[in-house]
């Protein structure tokens, strides 16, 4: 599980970037393979320079993000039958416990957590179901009790290390009944598509969208960091894609 993470972590364009420039200087300062360090210091920075960029890294997130979209009041409210639990899928998070609840959440944490809650005042019969990952769980738990949620509502799916695990856990909790399954836009088709493997019957509820722009605007002059972490974020949730599929989870 730690290999995986840390290679899925390594395969993105911002430390693969890393590594070609530090090789790259290396070789200038170091040996005499100056023409190899010359190209690999320039592929960094062509890479870091595309990556900042919403017309590079759009493409590569708006199709993840563009097949869903937030469900309003009136569609929720006019469910038949009305789904009976609501899954809110967890994300990083700090593990530092002097901190408040909400404070240990990652922004993506954040914002699904509080589209889980808006939903469950939509749907007042609806179970409200969050997952740990190594502690995680327990935060957005006391998070939504903050906001409103009484404790006697919630479900804490307390083994779950990632997405697909959350998947395997879920048959227990929601059994054959269509559930709303909320997480990030980019994150939802791998999302459904692990939970359907079980044999579950998820609704999308996609929320963090990431805005990303597909065309050229004005405002697209000057490389962002924002472009580089849409950039990681699809390519990780592309990669996830393939190797779910790969090992015949999806």
């Amino acid at each position: 599980m730690v290999l995986k993470k840390l290679l899925g972590a390594f395969l993105l364009p911002f430390p693969i970037a890393l590594l070609l420039l530090i090789c790259g200087l290396l070789l200038l300062w170091f040996t005499q393979r100056q023409r190899l360090g010359r190209i690999l210091s320039s592929l960094a920075a062509l890479m870091m320079l595309m990556g900042g960029y919403d017309v590079f890294s759009g493409p590569l997130i708006l199709p993840l993000e563009r097949p869903f979209a937030p469900l309003t009041a009136e569609e929720v409210t006019a469910m038949t039958p009305a789904p009976t639990a609501i899954v809110v899928l967890g994300s990083g998070f700090r593990t530092d416990k002097t901190l408040p609840p909400n404070d240990r959440l990652s922004a993506n944490g954040i914002v699904r957590l509080t589209e889980g809650v808006r939903l469950a005042g939509l749907l007042p019969a609806a179970r409200l179901i969050v997952s740990d990952g190594v502690g995680q769980g327990e935060a957005l738990a006391e998070t939504a009790m903050i906001m409103g949620v009484p404790r006697e509502r919630i479900t804490l799916e307390a083994r779950s290390n990632d997405t697909s695990d959350e998947a395997a856990l879920l048959p227990p909790l929601v059994a054959q009944s269509p559930f709303l399954l909320v997480t990030s836009a980019a994150h939802m088709r791998r999302a459904l598509a692990l939970c359907r493997k079980q044999g579950l019957n998820p609704i999308a509820a996609a929320t963090d969208f990431t805005r990303a722009n597909a065309e050229w605007t004005s405002g697209d002059a000057v490389p962002r960091a924002e472009g580089f972490l849409r950039a990681d974020y699809a390519l990780h949730e592309w990669i996830g894609y393939w190797w779910s599929s790969l090992r015949g989870t999806l």
